[in-house]
């Protein structure tokens, strides 16, 4: 086998060709989510039928296990009707096995474990807010206050405290099951502090959006929380008329439970937003990772990104999420997030770090957007990017994005105003280099329909070779036609319908060498611009098989 170019030159630019956590690993059984992780709720696991019966042969084939409603929504969703939990001792093999004989079931996968994203400090602190500061507040209260608009901040909770907010509606709490979604932990009132705490009230600290309404949604507890709540928290936000989603939680691998929901939501005209991850991995944690979300990262008070910050091609853009060892600001307290919050039953002024305290500054800047411009996602995802503060290589980058959050410079755009917009790139050079991105995943791949997903890439004019990778699980490889799509249009088919019943294709497609063998060679792409949307296609041309897009990226050696 010939080894492509792109591995050695990735490596010594520090790169992979892969995420950190591998989603193209090769496995030997089929996996619904390769690299798992703890994310996996072990011996739990989430059954997909097309009406609303409950899968009853699933558990007479395991002859263990039980079956129970796995989410509260109802959405008229093409893929499934219904979604079951199943608890049972068998491994995923067996379950994934006898799930996918019955007459109903479409899909089963395991069940996740989220987490927030952001671990509060033990001792408490009160200080200065410079992370306002950092991202033009109060200057952009000129242009607008978020009055008239609802966040929604889907976390553990929301307490209304001594500085409070200008409108606390009522919420749910679906871990508990009522309509009481008290913060027990102080993550979420942290959080909700930034979005819109009460501003200029002779109390405590401000908030981004000062005059926006907060719905309190409860989905995590003291150790996190199903993926299956959060979808639900989304829905139940929606349907409760948010205009902003704030999701300051993560984890490894999304569901596609979590995807209708975000798909709903956008659908509705709602902006999500949602932490990249406090790992330090090079790849965003889901929800953000879905292209509909607006995946922030974090930065420090010198404006840097931090350490723990995820990183990836996900990444929308970074805003202040703080560095409890430093003090660059030098007024006598550590570099966090500043806001009040309830910790151990005490209610006081508490600095956090993490990408959990980045993502709140991002929706505070939506409600002011919203206020401005309407319910159009579209559009202030636009103007986010377009106005963030280059601070990275120039251009988008995947540590940084497309810059760190700049609210002033956001309204201003918004009411008509210019500012000065990065260039799309630095000047190419005259050395190979690579430039690298990844596609949605967790696809459904349904019989006789074609799954799309798309990527882009930044600043490759001409292109001298590229590796596709891709993570796809289909019970029979040989239904399967699987097409790339350049920007410039031309189309190379990498698999058409061979392998029979082999199971799923998982590896690499090269120009100069790959784990899998094109259908159709790759060498008509050399010279070709790549810059731009590339798309994979993937068609199954039968029946009786169903399977996932798990995941898929690309890298190109350009000059």
């Amino acid at each position: 086998m010939v080894q492509s170019r792109l591995v050695p030159l990735l490596l010594s630019l520090g790169l992979s060709a892969c995420s950190a956590a591998p989603l193209l690993k090769v496995e030997d059984q089929p996996v619904l989510v390769p690299d798992a992780g703890l994310d996996v709720l072990e011996g739990t696991y989430l059954i997909y039928t097309d009406d609303g019966a409950p899968p009853d042969a699933v558990t007479a084939v395991l002859g263990d296990g039980e079956l129970s409603p796995a989410w509260v929504a109802e959405l008229d969703d093409d893929d499934f009707g219904a979604v079951w939990r199943l608890t049972s001792s068998a491994d995923w093999d067996t379950v994934y096995t006898a799930s996918m004989q019955g007459d109903t079931v479409v899909d089963v996968e395991p069940e996740r474990w989220v987490v927030a994203s952001a671990s509060p400090p033990n001792d408490p602190y009160f200080g200065y807010q410079w992370h306002l500061s950092a991202v033009g507040i109060p200057a952009a209260w000129d242009s607008a206050t978020g009055e008239g608009v609802v966040v929604a901040v889907v976390d553990t909770g929301v307490s209304e405290g001594q500085d409070g907010f200008y409108q606390l509606l009522p919420g749910y709490d679906f871990v508990e099951g009522d309509s009481r979604p008290d913060d027990l932990e102080g993550h979420g009132t942290h959080v909700a502090g930034t979005v819109a705490q009460a501003t200029n009230n002779g109390v405590g600290t401000a908030g981004v959006a000062p005059e926006a309404s907060i719905l309190p949604v409860r989905v995590l507890g003291a150790g996190g929380g199903s993926m299956t709540d959060v979808a639900d928290g989304i829905v139940y936000a929606v349907d409760e008329g948010a205009d902003v989603i704030n999701l300051s939680l993560g984890s490894g691998g999304g569901t596609r439970v979590l995807y209708s929901a975000l798909q709903y939501a956008e659908r509705n005209g709602v902006v999500v937003v949602a932490a990249s991850g406090n790992a330090g991995w090079s790849r965003v944690d889901y929800p953000a990772a879905f292209e509909s979300v607006l995946a922030v990262g974090a930065t420090d008070a010198l404006g840097e990104v931090t350490g723990y910050s995820n990183q990836g091609d996900a990444l929308d853009l970074v805003a202040p999420g703080g560095d409890l060892g430093a003090d660059a600001t030098r007024d006598g307290y550590v570099d966090g997030v500043l806001q009040e919050t309830y910790e151990y039953g005490e209610l006081g002024f508490r600095f956090y770090e993490g990408t959990s305290m980045a993502s709140p500054h991002v929706a505070g800047a939506a409600a002011l957007l919203v206020e401005m411009v309407g319910n159009d996602p579209v559009r202030i995802r636009e103007l986010l990017t377009a106005s963030a503060s280059d601070i990275g290589r120039s251009g988008y980058d995947t540590s940084s994005g497309w810059g760190e959050l700049d609210i002033a410079a956001a309204v201003a755009m918004a009411g008509g105003g210019s500012i000065e917009t990065p260039d799309d790139g630095p000047d190419e050079p005259d050395e190979p280099y690579v430039v690298s991105a990844r596609g949605d995943g967790g696809l459904p791949i349904e019989d006789r329909r074609t799954t799309q997903s798309v990527l882009s890439l930044d600043t490759c004019a001409d292109i001298e070779d590229l590796l596709v990778e891709v993570d796809i699980l289909h019970s029979w490889r040989g239904d399967l036609v699987v097409t790339l799509v350049s920007p410039e249009g031309e189309e190379v088919v990498l698999h058409n319908r061979t392998g029979r019943e082999a199971n799923d294709l998982q590896g690499s497609y090269g120009i100069s060498g790959g784990t899998l063998e094109s259908a159709e060679s790759l060498d008509a792409l050399i010279g070709s611009v790549g810059t731009g949307t590339w798309v994979l296609l993937v068609r199954d041309e039968a029946d009786g098989d169903v399977g996932t897009l798990s995941a898929w990226s690309l890298s190109a050696l350009c000059r």
